[in-house]
């Protein structure tokens, strides 16, 4: 089986007030179209110790959470534009889509995708979201939000551009990679005229998730005196040496072009032929597309193909297609299909 998560960038007529305009399918909402927006980035809400004892307990905790978020930036259910779900098992998973029904207006229901992980503390479900942020700071400025010394609850995207630098990994102990690695990102936002201050995202994909306060030990050193981003976690069996892999969402001033999305490698790095290393959005427009699931998951080329078609599907109602996808995130759960992926997807991207 395969899923995909997208996001891409969108030419639209120019609006002075934020708007979102969500595509519905068959199964809910397949793409939300967001511009001239603040966009808040939460952290990975986890339920307390407290209210870990069922998931409905579960359930309610990291969706007050959410609300507490949303009210912190002068925002309400209606303005989530992305919903990430993370979840123990499927049961958790179906039963936390069937709690959305009744958490979000019928007609204002977010893009979703779910990924199975293990996570911090056992717990059974974890989510995090972006969200038009009402209640916006000063312009060009990431703000984050919540306690010292601890990752924000939220970190908010100021209006212009973004940057999203696809996952690095570093070799060594999880301890050691995980500094190596935010080190190298360090590296990357420099060679970008960036620094961590404009970070509004981490997100971790690591082995063993039995062991995430050392990731985020090392995480909260690295960012010092500094406010923490937003961060998530996601289990991940990459083998090897590298035990984990980051990427990051950061802010940079809006530029004065004609292009809606560019694409760039770091001198220290080599390209791919398969992904890009660091996506530039251009100015305030984007479109969150939900999780794709392939439908022919017996078959790894077959799979992989009807992925692609049914993205391209979704993209036609908003006038988009490939040529401006800047973030995609694969989850397979055969390495069968991994490998096919990897060979087929250059056929549909634009070198």
């Amino acid at each position: 089986m395969a899923f995909f998560s997208l996001l891409l960038a969108l030419t639209f007529p120019q609006s002075a007030e934020p708007s979102i305009q969500r595509i519905s399918g068959p199964e809910g909402t397949t793409a939300t179209l967001v511009q001239n927006a603040a966009l808040g980035h939460t952290s990975q809400f986890l339920a307390a110790d407290e209210f870990s004892g069922s998931l409905q307990d579960e359930q309610k905790s990291v969706f007050d959470q959410l609300n507490a978020a949303l009210k912190d930036c002068g925002s309400r259910p209606a303005d989530v534009v992305r919903l990430s779900i993370y979840a123990r098992d499927t049961a958790t998973a179906k039963a936390t889509r069937q709690y959305l029904n009744n958490w979000f207006p019928p007609d204002a229901k977010p893009t979703i995708s779910v990924v199975q992980t293990p996570l911090p503390n056992s717990r059974r479900l974890a989510i995090d979201a972006v969200f038009v942020a009402h209640r916006s700071t000063l312009e060009g400025v990431v703000i984050h939000k919540g306690k010292k010394g601890q990752p924000a609850h939220v970190s908010v995207l100021p209006q212009g551009d973004v940057v999203y630098v696809s996952g690095q990994a570093e070799p060594g102990e999880l301890g050691t990679a995980t500094r190596r690695t935010l080190e190298s990102l360090q590296r990357t936002l420099e060679h970008l005229r960036l620094d961590r201050k404009q970070i509004v995202h981490i997100k971790c994909f690591l082995q063993p998730m039995a062991q995430v306060a050392v990731v985020n030990h090392e995480i909260e050193a690295f960012f010092s005196a500094s406010p923490i981003p937003a961060v998530s976690h996601v289990e991940w069996i990459a083998g090897g040496t590298r035990p984990i892999e980051i990427e990051v969402v950061a802010a940079t001033p809006l530029t004065n072009t004609s292009e809606t999305v560019s694409y760039s490698t770091p001198p220290d790095m080599k390209s791919s032929p398969v992904f890009s290393r660091v996506a530039r959005i251009h100015g305030n427009r984007r479109v969150y597309v939900s999780a794709l699931v392939s439908k022919a998951a017996s078959v790894p080329r077959t799979a992989v193909h009807d992925i692609y078609q049914q993205l391209i599907s979704t993209l036609k109602p908003t006038r988009s297609n490939l040529r401006h996808l800047a973030k995609a995130t694969y989850y397979v759960s055969d390495p069968n299909v991994s490998a096919t992926l990897n060979r087929i997807r250059p056929h549909y991207y634009d070198p």
